[in-house]
């Protein structure tokens, strides 16, 4: 595991998500549930994941080839999207209202 992003107000939601990516080239959102904890993968296949950011309903991250975003409100498909800049070790999205 190299890099691990909570929800916003993690403390304060009953799911308690989040998300975490490594070399594996896997990225997983782990939330709790009613029954238990529940694991669903968002990327895979992609190389490693460096870095992973979550803000708002928004989740990014980068790999080797790539920087995608998801929404995690509405469950939409992830998309390829430019909305942020990508430097080494930085990923800054823009603000959600």
């Amino acid at each position: 595991m190299r890099t691990v992003a909570m929800e916003p107000n993690f403390a304060r939601r009953s799911s308690r998500a989040f998300v975490s990516g490594g070399l594996s080239g896997a990225l997983v959102l782990r939330e709790k549930g009613w029954l238990g904890h529940k694991e669903t993968t968002l990327h895979q296949g992609d190389g490693a994941i460096w870095q992973v950011r979550w803000k708002g309903h928004l989740i990014a991250w980068a790999t080797d080839n790539v920087s995608t975003c998801y929404n995690a409100l509405l469950t939409f498909p992830r998309a390829h999207v430019f909305l942020f800049r990508v430097s080494e070790f930085t990923i800054t999205l823009p603000s959600v209202t």
